[in-house]
């Protein structure tokens, strides 16, 4: 995201709206779909004041927010997911909204999250469940910053592993 940090509710979704929409259609149906629309780690803090702040306002009408919310979710899942923070729990954190920690309080979530999904032209993982709407938050912002370190090793051990005997007699650095 290449833009002034908002200072309102309204004009983060306005900011937000505009980065979900130079993602072509096409773009937003693969995975880390929507990590260039994500701010900054400095920015990613700001959102979540923000959000804060207007939750009360998120609550009662999530759909007046829908770049808010996809960002929300793909925020969390890249910013704050990891080993030790389920989640919920890290969701939870974001939006100083402790009750959705609570098994069953994520429902309503998951529905606002899932019709922002589809008028943002984003695709949803299969299935009803609360991992289904954590897998596609995943999806959305890519590999979470958390797992990176294993990722990268996963990637050096496909590549020394699986590439390397295509290319025999090529030495490898």
């Amino acid at each position: 995201m290449s833009f002034d940090f908002p200072m309102s509710l309204r004009d983060w979704e306005i900011a937000l709206s505009r980065e979900v929409g130079k993602i072509s259609l096409k773009d937003r149906c693969r995975g880390g779909a929507l990590l260039s629309a994500l701010p900054s780690l400095q920015g990613w803090e700001l959102f979540k004041s923000i959000v804060r702040e207007n939750w009360t306002a998120i609550l009662s009408k999530p759909d007046e927010y829908p770049s808010v919310l996809a960002l929300l979710y793909a925020g969390v899942a890249f910013f704050d997911y990891n080993d030790e923070l389920n989640y919920w729990d890290a969701f939870s954190e974001a939006v100083a909204d402790p009750d959705l920690k609570e098994k069953g309080r994520q429902g309503k979530w998951n529905e606002a999250y899932n019709q922002t999904c589809g008028v943002l032209g984003l695709e949803v993982g299969k299935g009803a469940s609360n991992n289904a709407y954590v897998g596609t938050a995943v999806r959305h912002a890519g590999v979470p910053l958390a797992f990176w370190e294993d990722f990268m090793r996963v990637c050096t051990w496909a590549l020394v592993t699986l590439m390397v005997p295509r290319f025999s007699g090529h030495q490898v650095m």
